[in-house]
């Protein structure tokens, strides 16, 4: 049903690929003002080619089609066709009609008309011809279109089955290859035809691909005119076809004849005009031909099909003229004095007619002239009202273009700010469409700091609208960690008015503060982000341009995600673009490189990507590669290095979100907890580092000021026996003969004590000799014994002084190495874990040069009599939470003295100052002397990993799994006789051993697989890590086996004494 004049209504124009604008227009809207709407929103600026658009309308019930000319109205085309079938079986779509002479010239001049063609030429193969073409040319013009839809992907990315199951399932074949084809080829077969072909466009860009699918296309198809089947003249006339199109003109195809002959070019044309009424039967359309005497008379079998043809041949008059005015003559009444009884009374109409007034269309009216026949305001694109100028019965409104995506704008503005109340204080940032300013706004008589982004003024209105896009999408995000919009003022200049982030971007901060951040901090920055992105995550939305130049730093401590207007200019509805635009290549996932395709998992790949970024200080990544070799780097298994100062167990977290395929990634939610909980940990490490670092500087402070302290706590030396030192020689002489029991003139080292105050006189050392003849020290010495004695006394103090400073080293490194490791400040940790680095031979090295797989292999002094003294507790320097510790290696201070001192003892291993197991009886305890196997084993693949091939690590897998197996199935024997409240320990530590050796086999079945790139190492030390896992939990099951059999021991004790006291 028709509206009322003057009343609003919504028209669906449709494009190729199905998906349509709604446009808010009037009765009084001309076809070319819904045009000129629908066309300006495919992509910025003016298009060249706009003039070759037309709108066709089709009933979807049947094959009736109508075009409509351009300057029809709304209100007179729904009240024509209305009438014959209801609204909304009629579907209005967009389509180019009108083509040029050269597509090149089309390309060069109008990039975003040439695609919406192709994808119109494309869409009607694939649902009019592709059913009725041979198999190898379906395959060819679908491999083109396959090649040019993912013009990033590498040629070799089909060759994974990953990738090729993503587009057989996700995309579907159906969208490149007729479903015929599909059918009647085995799967296996159609997959080696595709690659072969795909591989054979493999090198063609997206243009060459479009221009060769035309080729090929042509051959089977003609798409770049149209037939019409007709007869010229009216009474006696003769059938032909007659060819309209930008190469034939005007020509005419007789079924004889094998090409068509011209009749006439476009620029001859002088008048088109259809002399028929919709109640004739056959229509009857008259050209008037410059040059010719007479006009040509064209007899079609409907009226339709000659308004068809008078549109189509007007529409190519005015593009080869490049003039809007028709070349259609509109009689001033309804056609009804023209019959077609005869050709004379057609010919005495047509002189009627031509020297009539001819109804001219009518142009826009300019908005700054005044109306001077009465004006009506159309809303123009959502945003300015425009005055326009009715004349002629015809409206020149533009009308007004709604976007049915989830973020149009509303209808209601509640967010609409007066500019009154921005003041602009300073430009803060520039850019090639507006810019960013601090100011003051006042809101409610208080004065706030915010961001103000600005449009320029010459920026186009389409522009502007997706500039208020940004502040929509953030209007319905409401968190701590998302930037807050404040208001807009929609008036040009467009101002979006935002929180201010005094501290600016992220990347900047980072790499002005990159002295002062801690690890904690940098680990804060990623868990605040996880907040904002897995809030995004429950809301559905995908933000696709996650980076460290999109955060934006509140506080020290607090950073917000921002940024939300360059995913909806990338990925909008309008699918054809003026350029390839700005894509962050180096940041996206691999499918969204490869197929375009964003999603939440693409998100938590650039979330790792932005990870190490704030772990790298605002590093970029790939730096030095280009775009185009990234997604084959990411193709071959190749990482983004792990950074200097990250712990472990966050890059580990990285190369989950980098997982290839989107399934395996972690959702936000899960990355969002392990973050936390990662942060907790790295917190609490530092805070312990920092106090203890500050103790030692206490210590070492008093220390020089020569106060007074109170030595730290340490363990006990048994190797040190402690003794009795004399208070003062000098004044107290008499001393007991057996106070030394060494026969040696001088002390030795383990008899002086490391708090050993220095003596401030002469120090003697007594001997079994001298205590005899003690009496003959008390006569006069001459001046020269005194002198020889000075002298004795003085590099004796001097050499007793450095032995004894040697030992207070020696036993600080000991207390360091059992209570804090994180007190040497000469030894490089991050995190709490040891750091490593590229050693000369290749190897990865801790800081201080031990390779790392050395470091598992270090010998017990003494034979073991229990895991404690044995290699094996090199593991279990960690609680069950934090395990993945490598271990601590000696700091470059005590590797220098010790080697400039090879006589002293070398301080005890780590792994020796871990509490022993329970100290019992193990003979044939096959639970222990297993757990001992699996440790050694773990310990050999740690050791021969970096120096056998990568086919040989499933043998050094294989002895651990076979140990494992020998362990759990000594822990099954003693089960039975274990009580039972000691079982579900037993079953956990069980299960976890199972896991653990999944994970070792996963593992390495990735340094398999990546054994011959650069993440070798990488790899090798998962490897590694996987095995500690194993023997640490190994040695957790040994442990609860013990347990259980104190248990059990104490009950059978209980019960003995019972039996006692009873009898």
């Amino acid at each position: 049903m028709a509206s009322k004049a003057g009343e609003k209504m919504m028209l669906k124009v449709y494009q190729p690929n199905g998906s349509f604008n709604s446009v808010k227009c009037m009765e009084t809207t001309d076809i070319k003002s819904v045009i000129h709407a629908v066309v300006s929103k495919l992509a910025r600026g003016e298009r060249a080619f706009e003039s070759s658009f037309a709108v066709r309308l089709q009933h979807t019930l049947s094959e009736d089609c109508h075009w409509l000319h351009r300057d029809l109205t709304v209100g007179q085309v729904k009240k024509k066709y209305e009438a014959y079938h209801p609204a909304i079986e009629w579907k209005y779509e967009l389509r180019v009609r009108y083509l040029p002479k050269n597509f090149h010239v089309l390309l060069e001049k109008d990039k975003v008309s040439f695609f919406y063609f192709y994808d119109q030429v494309r869409c009607d193969y694939m649902n009019e011809v592709a059913e009725l073409v041979e198999q190898d040319m379906s395959l060819q013009l679908g491999c083109l279109e396959m090649r040019r839809f993912f013009k990033d992907m590498p040629q070799i990315a089909l060759d994974k089955k990953a990738n090729f199951d993503y587009l057989e399932k996700e995309i579907g074949l159906k969208r490149f290859i007729p479903k015929n084809v599909i059918d009647n080829t085995k799967p296996k077969n159609l997959r080696k035809l595709i690659l072969q072909y795909f591989k054979q466009f493999a090198n063609l860009n997206e243009e060459q691909c479009v221009f060769k699918f035309f080729e090929v296309l042509t051959t089977i198809h003609r798409f770049d005119h149209e037939k019409f089947k007709c007869a010229l003249g009216t009474g006696w006339s003769i059938s032909v076809e007659l060819v309209i199109g930008p190469d034939d003109g005007i020509s005419c195809l007789t079924d004889k004849a094998a090409t068509p002959t011209k009749m006439a070019d476009f620029d001859q044309v002088q008048s088109v005009q259809s002399l028929s009424t919709d109640n004739d039967k056959k229509g009857l359309l008259q050209l008037k031909i410059a040059g010719a005497n007479e006009s040509v008379y064209i007899t079609t079998p409907s009226p339709t099909i000659a308004e068809d043809m008078a549109d189509l041949i007007d529409g190519y008059c005015r593009l080869v003229l490049n003039t809007e005015q028709s070349l259609i003559i509109r009689a001033q009444q309804a056609f009804n004095a023209v019959t077609r009884r005869s050709a004379k009374k057609a010919k005495n109409a047509v002189q009627d007619v031509i020297q009539g007034d001819r109804a001219l269309p009518s142009l826009p009216g300019d908005s700054r002239l005044p109306s001077t026949e009465g004006s009506n305001e159309v809303t123009v694109s959502g945003r300015k009202k425009l005055p326009t100028i009715k004349s002629g019965g015809l409206s020149d409104d533009y009308a007004e273009i709604v976007d049915d995506d989830d973020y149009a704008m509303p209808a209601a503005k509640d967010y609409e700010i007066s500019r009154e109340l921005v003041t602009l204080v300073e430009t803060i940032g520039q850019g090639q469409f507006g810019d960013v300013h601090k100011g003051i706004y006042i809101d409610q008589d208080e004065k706030v700091e915010v961001a103000v982004k600005t449009c320029k003024v010459e920026s186009t209105q389409a522009l502007g609208e997706r500039f208020l896009e940004e502040a929509y999408i953030m209007k319905q995000f409401d968190h701590p960690h998302i930037i807050k919009l404040i208001g807009v003022c929609t008036d040009p200049p467009i101002w979006i008015v935002m929180e201010l982030a005094p501290f600016g971007e992220m990347r900047m901060f980072l790499q002005a503060h990159k002295d002062e951040l801690t690890l904690a901090s940098l680990i804060l920055y990623a868990y605040q982000l996880s907040m904002a992105l897995s809030y995004l995550e429950s809301k559905k939305f995908v933000h696709r341009d996650i980076a460290a130049r999109n955060l934006l730093v509140v506080a020290k401590d607090n950073v917000k995600l921002g940024d939300f207007g360059l995913s909806r200019l990338l990925h909008d509805h309008s699918y054809y673009k003026a350029s390839k635009g700005k894509l962050p290549i180096k940041w996206m996932a691999p499918e969204s490189i490869n197929f375009r395709r964003f999603t939440s998992a693409s998100d938590v790949w650039m979330f790792g990507v932005c990870m190490w970024e704030i772990l790298m200080y605002g590093v970029k990544p790939f730096q030095g590669v280009k775009n185009n070799e990234v997604i084959g780097r990411i193709e071959n298994g190749e990482r983004l290095p792990m950074p200097a100062a990250c712990p472990p167990t966050l890059y580990s977290v990285m190369t989950l979100c980098w997982s290839y395929e989107p399934s395996k990634r972690p959702n936000f939610k899960d990355l969002k907890t392990r973050l936390k909980w990662l942060f907790c940990e790295i917190l609490e490490e530092e805070k312990e580092q920092e106090d203890a670092v500050l103790k030692q500087e206490k210590r070492r402070i008093l220390s020089t000021w020569g106060f007074p302290e109170e030595p730290p706590p340490k363990p006990s030396r048994p190797g040190f026996p402690t003794y009795a030192t004399p208070s003062n020689i000098l004044g107290d002489r008499h001393l007991p003969s057996n106070h030394y029991q060494s026969t040696q003139a001088k002390v030795p080292p383990s008899t002086t004590t490391p708090n050993t105050n220095t003596l401030k006189g002469p120090y003697y050392s007594p001997t079994p000799l001298s205590s005899n003849v003690m009496p003959d020290l008390l006569r006069p010495m001459s001046s020269e014994e005194r002198t020889e004695a000075e002298k004795q006394n003085e590099l004796e103090r001097i050499g007793d002084a450095l032995r004894r400073q040697r030992l207070e080293s020696e036993a600080d490194s000991e207390w360091l190495a059992t209570s804090a490791q994180t007190l040497r400040p000469d030894v490089r940790r991050a995190g709490g874990r040891m750091l490593v680095q590229e050693g000369q031979n290749g190897n990865r090295e801790p800081y201080g040069g031990q390779p790392l797989y050395e470091a598992f292999d270090q010998k017990p002094s003494s034979a073991p009599s229990t895991l404690t003294t044995s290699a094996a507790d090199q593991y279990y320097q960690t609680t069950d939470e934090v395990r993945r510790e490598l271990p601590a290696e000696p700091s470059e201070q005590e590797t220098t003295a010790s080697q400039q001192q090879p006589q002293q003892p070398q301080p005890q291993p780590i792994g020796e100052q871990i509490a022993p197991t329970l100290d019992m009886d193990r003979t044939d305890d096959y639970v222990f002397e297993n757990t001992t196997q699996v440790v050694r084993a773990v310990m050999e693949m740690v050791n021969l990993v970096h120096a056998v091939k990568s086919d040989q690590y499933v043998n050094l897998v294989r002895d651990i799994g076979l140990a494992l197996k020998s362990l759990l199935g000594s822990v099954d024997t003693l089960y039975s006789d274990l009580p039972g409240e000691t079982h579900r320990g037993i079953q956990m530590a069980h299960k976890v051993l199972s896991s653990d050796m999944g994970e070792l086999i996963n593992a390495m079945k990735l340094a398999q697989k990546y054994a011959t790139t650069t993440l070798d190492q990488d790899y090798k030390r998962g490897m590694i890590q996987a095995g500690h896992v194993l023997a640490v939990d190994a040695k957790n099951l040994l442990d609860a086996v013990d347990t259980a059999r104190l248990q059990a021991q104490d009950i059978f004790m209980g019960g003995t004494r019972q039996q006692e006291e009873l009898s």
